[in-house]
């Protein structure tokens, strides 16, 4: 029987006012640096979406919203009115507002399951690390934000996810038009190049982020790479970040490749399509590999499965994830060794990185390592040892700063998050079957990335793949309700 998939309703007041009234106050701190009322409103607005009783997949777009369109507001008002002051800060109003999410709602029925207790131990041992040192305020807020932003995101979708009034097909339909909006724009600026972006207030941003050497000067390097020993420029778009907008595009995609959102065949395949040709715009090749490797995984499981019946789902996945994370060193290696470019640094990376953990398995301190203390710790870190704090590798960054144990219990919080994926595989459909084992795998796929790229655990990055690792509620609905 075919599944009827409902007209997605109009948007709701309270959606409204809490994007409108966090997107002005965001403006006007961009314009004036006072980033304080900013923080404060975006928490006062998290905490009354959370009070929305119907189109509950709404809170979970707002967070995408938010950081689609953060960069835009914090650098069209920064360059109207030529203000550098406390634009740093703001870029955390994406966490603000999660927080606010967060306290209003899971936080009260937060599960106390392995995950959950995985987290508070992370959670103890990165406030710990604090008494074996500590970089600047700036590095410490963006290093503590990616070891929590994407627990909280996973609380909150999971949350909403099991309730009858959360609708996956209307939250597909509303990320397609967002990704189509975001690409559309992002062709626009790529043909414009620097003289466009410099309009909506580049330099401002990346002057938020750290980086000093873009005003006047064009694109930061970020924007150019190679592809197979050919240069390209890269598609940033809203992001202001190509790597992070291929991610983004990619979790858009497996949303639009795992759901039944839309009737009509052909618009589905016009707008995979069409993603797909945007998260080939960025050139991000750790989001393409994401890609690959999700598409790949659950054909190798079923494949290993026909041919090793006597095994159960737990042992095939343990052996594929060793052969997922040879395959992505396999193929790193290959491009570096044939192609060079910038993936020599992440190879670089890794090996003085590692060596540096194991001389201090407690880790250096919070703030310490990584890109963002390359460039929000002044003074105290340079080209020569960049490198060697975890700079271009998240996972190891984090080993820097935290110690073994810390990556340790993160990277078994990801593990767990994909098991549950596993429960009772038997009983699903085929396409239902095939899509959780998509989820199973897609968490240590993301911990694998995370090695070879630093952009893995950001907001912008993370926050869509831990939306759709919570949709596990949706696709174990009993039978009778609406089908993904």
């Amino acid at each position: 029987m075919k599944t009827t998939i409902s007209q997605t309703p109009g948007l709701p007041v309270k959606y409204i006012v809490a994007l409108l009234t966090t997107f002005t106050a965001t403006f006007l701190a961009a314009v004036t640096g006072g980033f304080p009322v900013a923080w404060l409103v975006a928490v006062v607005a998290g905490w009354f979406l959370n009070q929305l009783r119907q189109q509950r997949e709404l809170i979970l777009l707002a967070i995408v919203v938010l950081l689609v369109f953060q960069n835009f507001l914090i650098g069209v008002g920064a360059h109207l009115a030529g203000n550098d002051q406390g634009l740093t800060f703001l870029t955390q109003v994406p966490l603000l507002f999660t927080v606010g999410l967060f306290v209003g709602g899971p936080l009260k029925t937060i599960r106390w399951d392995w995950v959950t207790r995985l987290f508070l131990g992370l959670l103890a041992i990165t406030l710990g690390s604090l008494a074996f040192g500590h970089g600047s305020l700036g590095a410490i807020i963006a290093n503590l934000r990616n070891l929590t932003f994407f627990f909280m995101v996973y609380q909150i979708a999971w949350q909403n996810s099991r309730l009858a009034s959360f609708d996956v097909a209307a939250l597909c339909r509303r990320l397609c038009h967002l990704a189509l909006l975001i690409i559309g724009v992002g062709v626009i600026f790529l043909l414009g190049g620097y003289r466009a972006y410099a309009t909506i207030g580049i330099d401002e941003v990346y002057r938020a982020k750290g980086a000093t050497a873009v005003a006047q000067a064009g694109l930061d390097g970020r924007f150019y790479s190679d592809a197979f020993g050919h240069a390209v420029t890269r598609m940033g778009s809203l992001y202001y970040e190509p790597v992070n907008l291929g991610y983004l595009l990619v979790g858009i995609l497996l949303f639009l490749l795992m759901f039944r959102w839309t009737q009509s065949w052909v618009v589905r395949v016009v707008s995979d399509t069409i993603v797909l040709v945007g998260v080939f715009l960025t050139f991000g090749k750790g989001a393409l590999m994401v890609l690959g490797l999700a598409l790949l995984a659950p054909g190798i499981h079923r494949s290993l499965k026909w041919c090793l019946h006597f095994l159960n789902d737990r042992a095939i996945y343990l052996g594929v994830l060793l052969l997922v994370a040879g395959l992505v060193y396999l193929y790193s290696n290959f491009y570096y060794q044939t192609f060079g470019g910038a993936v020599g640094n992440h190879f670089t990376a890794i090996t003085e990185t590692w060596r540096n953990i194991l001389a201090r398995p407690l880790g250096h301190g919070l703030g310490t390592g990584g890109n963002a203390a390359a460039v929000l710790n002044v003074g105290e870190s340079d080209d020569a040892t960049w490198l060697s704090t975890g700079g271009e590798t998240a996972l190891l960054s984090f080993g820097y700063q935290i110690g073994l144990v810390g990556i340790g219990i993160l990277s078994l919080i990801f593990v767990q998050l994909g098991r549950q994926h596993l429960v009772r595989l038997n009983s699903l459909t085929r396409r239902v079957q095939a899509s959780c084992l998509r989820l199973a795998y897609l968490p240590v796929i993301l911990i694998i990335m995370s090695i070879f790229q630093d952009n893995t655990f950001t907001p912008q990055c993370i926050a869509i793949y831990m939306m759709l690792l919570a949709m596990g509620p949706v696709f174990r609905r009993p039978a009778g309700e609406e089908s993904p």
